[in-house]
């Protein structure tokens, strides 16, 4: 039975030779490569294998030519170089509350909703609203808006917690006595919830 350094040493010089031919290095013949054997320790107190070193472990190969070992290569790593990628944000700038033209109108049932409501856009910044009565009654509470105003109806929308499929544009019959006085109105429909 052979030992086992025996046929790990026979492995490794097989390997150098088919390192070397591949390089195109000048091989060193066999009979020229001396072996020096590092005998394994095995502690029979131990019950658990111990980590094996793999420097430790291994025969050491020496060459007698000195052609026959190879330069060191060294290959250098490389890496891309970063790249920042801003982000961009764009916002609308929020109309000036101020400078709306604004009519509360009451649209659905009830007195003094158009007053309540308009009082309470007044804290928002809102310049005060004329108010008045719709023409006719509207099952769902509508913003209108004159044409170049959307930016501020959409405010408006938001202000009183109406989705954006409740803008309209500019009905060509008016919706309530005050039409002059609006470039936006809020119409309070049978919906509005004070």
């Amino acid at each position: 039975m052979k030992k086992p350094w025996v046929t790990l040493a026979a492995v490794l010089i097989v390997g150098l030779a088919a390192g070397a031919a591949i390089a195109g290095r000048p091989t060193t013949p066999a009979h020229d490569i001396r072996i020096s054997a590092v005998q394994p320790t095995v502690s029979e107190a131990s019950t658990t294998p111990a980590p094996v070193s793999t420097t430790a472990a291994l025969p050491s190969v020496t060459s007698t030519t000195a052609a026959s070992a190879a330069p060191s290569t060294s290959v250098a790593a490389t890496t891309a170089p970063a790249t920042t990628i801003a982000a961009t944000t764009t916002t609308t700038p929020v109309p000036d509350r101020s400078t709306v033209r604004l009519v509360v109108a009451n649209a659905g049932k009830g007195s003094g909703r158009a007053t309540a409501e308009a009082a309470r856009l007044v804290a928002l910044g809102y310049s005060t609203p004329a108010t008045g009565d719709a023409r006719r009654q509207l099952d769902q509470s509508t913003v209108y808006a004159r044409a170049g105003q959307e930016a501020e109806a959409r405010q408006l929308l938001a202000d009183v917690g109406l989705p954006a499929d409740r803008l309209q544009p500019f009905p060509s019959q008016s919706v309530t006595t005050v039409d002059a006085k609006a470039d936006v109105i809020l119409a309070l429909g049978l919906d509005w919830q004070a």
